[in-house]
Protein backbone atom coordinates (compact mmCIF):
# COMPACT_ATOMS: atom_id res chain seq x y z
CA UNK A 1 0.00 0.00 0.00
CA UNK A 2 2.33 2.72 -1.28
CA UNK A 3 1.50 6.43 -1.19
CA UNK A 4 0.09 8.90 1.34
CA UNK A 5 -2.42 7.38 3.73
CA UNK A 6 -4.57 8.82 6.50
CA UNK A 7 -4.27 6.91 9.78
CA UNK A 8 -6.08 8.13 12.91
CA UNK A 9 -6.38 11.66 11.52
CA UNK A 10 -2.71 11.97 10.46
CA UNK A 11 -1.15 11.46 7.04
CA UNK A 12 1.85 9.20 6.44
CA UNK A 13 3.87 8.39 3.33
CA UNK A 14 4.82 4.80 2.57
CA UNK A 15 6.92 3.19 -0.16
CA UNK A 16 7.84 -0.47 -0.67
CA UNK A 17 10.54 0.21 1.96
CA UNK A 18 7.96 1.22 4.59
CA UNK A 19 7.36 4.54 6.32
CA UNK A 20 9.35 7.42 4.79
CA UNK A 21 10.73 10.44 6.67
CA UNK A 22 12.24 13.83 5.76
CA UNK A 23 11.06 13.92 2.17
CA UNK A 24 8.49 15.47 -0.15
CA UNK A 25 5.91 13.70 -2.32
CA UNK A 26 3.13 14.82 -4.67
CA UNK A 27 0.05 12.64 -4.92
CA UNK A 28 -3.08 13.43 -6.98
CA UNK A 29 -2.04 17.06 -7.27
CA UNK A 30 -1.30 17.61 -3.58
CA UNK A 31 2.29 18.05 -2.39
CA UNK A 32 3.14 16.74 1.09
CA UNK A 33 6.20 17.53 3.17
CA UNK A 34 7.12 14.60 5.39
CA UNK A 35 8.85 15.37 8.69
CA UNK A 36 11.31 13.35 10.79
CA UNK A 37 8.48 11.43 12.43
CA UNK A 38 6.94 10.39 9.13
CA UNK A 39 4.00 12.85 9.37
CA UNK A 40 2.98 14.15 5.94
CA UNK A 41 1.52 17.65 5.79
CA UNK A 42 -0.03 19.12 2.62
CA UNK A 43 1.52 22.31 1.28
CA UNK A 44 0.34 24.79 -1.36
CA UNK A 45 1.81 24.11 -4.80
CA UNK A 46 1.98 27.90 -5.30
CA UNK A 47 1.21 27.77 -9.01
CA UNK A 48 -0.29 31.16 -9.83
CA UNK A 49 -2.99 31.49 -12.43
CA UNK A 50 -6.75 31.41 -12.91
CA UNK A 51 -6.75 27.67 -13.75
CA UNK A 52 -9.91 28.00 -15.81
CA UNK A 53 -10.83 24.97 -17.92
CA UNK A 54 -13.33 26.95 -19.96
CA UNK A 55 -10.58 29.42 -20.96
CA UNK A 56 -8.32 26.53 -21.98
CA UNK A 57 -11.12 25.08 -24.10
CA UNK A 58 -11.80 28.55 -25.51
CA UNK A 59 -8.27 28.55 -26.96
CA UNK A 60 -8.98 25.26 -28.74
CA UNK A 61 -12.31 26.41 -30.17
CA UNK A 62 -10.86 29.78 -31.20
CA UNK A 63 -8.02 27.98 -33.00
CA UNK A 64 -10.62 25.83 -34.78
CA UNK A 65 -12.68 28.85 -35.86
CA UNK A 66 -9.53 30.67 -36.98
CA UNK A 67 -8.56 27.71 -39.14
CA UNK A 68 -5.16 26.98 -37.58
CA UNK A 69 -3.54 24.14 -39.50
CA UNK A 70 -1.44 21.23 -38.29
CA UNK A 71 2.31 21.81 -38.40
CA UNK A 72 5.04 20.13 -36.30
CA UNK A 73 7.87 22.40 -37.47
CA UNK A 74 9.41 24.11 -34.45
CA UNK A 75 9.02 27.58 -35.97
CA UNK A 76 5.37 27.09 -36.94
CA UNK A 77 3.90 25.10 -34.03
CA UNK A 78 3.64 28.26 -31.91
CA UNK A 79 2.62 30.61 -34.72
CA UNK A 80 -0.67 32.44 -35.26
CA UNK A 81 -1.56 30.14 -38.17
CA UNK A 82 -0.48 26.65 -37.01
CA UNK A 83 0.10 24.26 -34.11
CA UNK A 84 0.64 20.59 -33.50
CA UNK A 85 -1.21 18.48 -30.93
CA UNK A 86 1.07 19.15 -27.97
CA UNK A 87 1.68 22.84 -28.68
CA UNK A 88 -2.10 23.31 -28.85
CA UNK A 89 -2.47 21.72 -25.40
CA UNK A 90 0.38 23.80 -23.95
CA UNK A 91 -0.93 27.02 -25.48
CA UNK A 92 -4.39 26.23 -24.07
CA UNK A 93 -2.90 25.63 -20.61
CA UNK A 94 -1.08 28.96 -20.75
CA UNK A 95 -4.24 30.75 -21.91
CA UNK A 96 -6.27 29.06 -19.16
CA UNK A 97 -3.81 30.09 -16.45
CA UNK A 98 -2.46 26.61 -15.63
CA UNK A 99 1.03 27.60 -16.79
CA UNK A 100 2.80 30.96 -16.73
CA UNK A 101 2.65 33.24 -19.77
CA UNK A 102 6.36 32.61 -20.40
CA UNK A 103 6.10 28.81 -20.02
CA UNK A 104 7.99 26.71 -22.54
CA UNK A 105 5.72 25.02 -25.07
CA UNK A 106 6.65 21.36 -24.68
CA UNK A 107 5.59 18.09 -26.27
CA UNK A 108 4.04 14.74 -25.32
CA UNK A 109 7.24 13.76 -23.50
CA UNK A 110 7.11 16.82 -21.25
CA UNK A 111 3.37 16.26 -20.71
CA UNK A 112 4.16 12.77 -19.41
CA UNK A 113 6.81 14.27 -17.13
CA UNK A 114 4.40 16.95 -15.90
CA UNK A 115 1.85 14.24 -15.12
CA UNK A 116 4.42 12.24 -13.15
CA UNK A 117 5.42 15.27 -11.07
CA UNK A 118 1.75 15.86 -10.28
CA UNK A 119 1.94 19.58 -9.55
CA UNK A 120 0.15 20.82 -12.67
CA UNK A 121 -1.73 17.61 -13.47
CA UNK A 122 -1.93 14.06 -12.17
CA UNK A 123 -2.92 10.71 -13.66
CA UNK A 124 -6.48 9.41 -13.39
CA UNK A 125 -8.05 6.15 -14.54
CA UNK A 126 -9.92 5.92 -17.83
CA UNK A 127 -13.12 5.20 -15.88
CA UNK A 128 -12.73 8.57 -14.08
CA UNK A 129 -12.27 10.90 -17.07
CA UNK A 130 -14.22 14.14 -17.15
CA UNK A 131 -14.45 17.40 -19.09
CA UNK A 132 -11.06 19.10 -19.37
CA UNK A 133 -8.91 16.08 -18.61
CA UNK A 134 -5.91 15.62 -20.90
CA UNK A 135 -5.16 12.42 -22.79
CA UNK A 136 -1.60 11.61 -23.81
CA UNK A 137 -0.99 8.67 -26.14
CA UNK A 138 2.37 7.02 -26.63
CA UNK A 139 5.11 5.41 -24.62
CA UNK A 140 6.99 7.71 -22.22
CA UNK A 141 10.51 8.10 -23.54
CA UNK A 142 9.41 7.28 -27.08
CA UNK A 143 6.39 9.48 -27.83
CA UNK A 144 8.10 12.35 -29.65
CA UNK A 145 7.01 13.40 -33.11
CA UNK A 146 4.38 11.19 -34.71
CA UNK A 147 4.84 8.53 -32.02
CA UNK A 148 2.43 10.31 -29.66
CA UNK A 149 -0.75 12.36 -29.55
CA UNK A 150 -2.60 14.55 -27.05
CA UNK A 151 -5.71 16.65 -26.55
CA UNK A 152 -8.60 17.27 -24.16
CA UNK A 153 -11.62 15.26 -23.08
CA UNK A 154 -14.57 17.37 -24.20
CA UNK A 155 -17.76 15.50 -23.33
CA UNK A 156 -17.35 12.23 -21.42
CA UNK A 157 -21.07 11.40 -21.86
CA UNK A 158 -20.80 11.62 -25.64
CA UNK A 159 -17.20 10.28 -25.43
CA UNK A 160 -15.76 13.15 -27.48
CA UNK A 161 -12.38 14.86 -27.49
CA UNK A 162 -11.03 18.11 -28.92
CA UNK A 163 -7.53 17.98 -30.39
CA UNK A 164 -5.24 19.43 -33.02
CA UNK A 165 -4.91 16.53 -35.44
CA UNK A 166 -2.92 15.80 -38.58
CA UNK A 167 -5.81 13.72 -39.97
CA UNK A 168 -8.16 16.74 -40.05
CA UNK A 169 -5.36 19.31 -40.59
CA UNK A 170 -6.66 21.40 -37.71
CA UNK A 171 -8.50 21.40 -34.40
CA UNK A 172 -11.34 18.88 -34.48
CA UNK A 173 -14.00 17.45 -32.22
CA UNK A 174 -14.08 13.68 -32.70
CA UNK A 175 -14.98 10.51 -30.90
CA UNK A 176 -12.42 9.56 -28.25
CA UNK A 177 -11.87 5.92 -29.22
CA UNK A 178 -9.95 5.50 -32.45
CA UNK A 179 -8.74 9.11 -32.60
CA UNK A 180 -6.26 9.39 -29.71
CA UNK A 181 -3.54 7.28 -31.32
CA UNK A 182 -5.09 4.17 -29.80
CA UNK A 183 -6.05 2.94 -33.29
CA UNK A 184 -2.30 2.67 -33.98
CA UNK A 185 -1.85 0.61 -30.83
CA UNK A 186 -0.47 3.44 -28.69
CA UNK A 187 -1.25 3.21 -24.96
CA UNK A 188 -3.20 6.19 -23.58
CA UNK A 189 -2.91 7.87 -20.18
CA UNK A 190 -5.30 10.44 -18.74
CA UNK A 191 -4.47 13.43 -16.52
CA UNK A 192 -6.51 15.86 -14.42
CA UNK A 193 -5.42 19.48 -14.03
CA UNK A 194 -4.79 20.60 -10.46
CA UNK A 195 -7.08 23.31 -9.07
CA UNK A 196 -9.16 23.55 -12.24
CA UNK A 197 -12.41 25.49 -12.18
CA UNK A 198 -15.20 25.61 -14.73
CA UNK A 199 -18.66 27.02 -15.29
Amino acid sequence: QEGVWEIDGNYYYFTSNGLQKNTEVTQRGVTYKVDGNGLAKPVDNNIKGSKNLDKAMEWMFTARRAGLTYDMHWKNRTSDWAADCSSAVYRSLIYGGFLGKDAWVGNTETLFQMGTKGKVMYEVKESEIQYGDIFVAGRPGGSAGAAGHTGFILNPHEDTIIHMTYGKNGVAVTQRKGYMGDSRGLPVRYYRLVGANSN
